[in-house]
């Protein structure tokens, strides 16, 4: 009589699943079109009150640097890139309606 091998057991686990980065994404978003719109009122309170008009970028500057220095850690690195999208979306989407409003103006 030969001896027959046990059945081979179940298969091991994988790898676990990879973590989305979806959330942090989203929620950089609200907050990089939060930081547009304060740094550009910023910058427009700033302007009015100073006679030099290259004082408007120091705010919306001091906006844009925050989300570079998260993208240097691993961990913020998408929390960085989220609020990158968001500021930018923002002043797409922003600047465009003012272009649709001014030239609804026009006649």
């Amino acid at each position: 009589m030969s001896d027959v091998p046990p059945p081979a057991g179940p298969a091991p686990y994988g790898p676990p699943p990879r973590k989305s980065h979806w959330p942090e994404i989203i929620g950089g978003g609200f907050i990089g079109g939060f930081d547009a719109v304060v740094s550009g009122a910023i910058g427009l309170a700033v302007v009015t009150s100073i006679e030099n008009g290259l004082w408007f970028f120091l705010p919306v500057v001091i906006g844009l640097l925050i989300p570079v220095v998260l993208l240097a850690n691993a961990a913020t690195r998408w929390w960085g890139v989220g609020i990158l999208i968001g500021f930018f979306l923002t002043v797409i989407v922003l600047g465009g309606a003012c272009v649709a409003i001014i030239a609804s103006f026009g006649g």
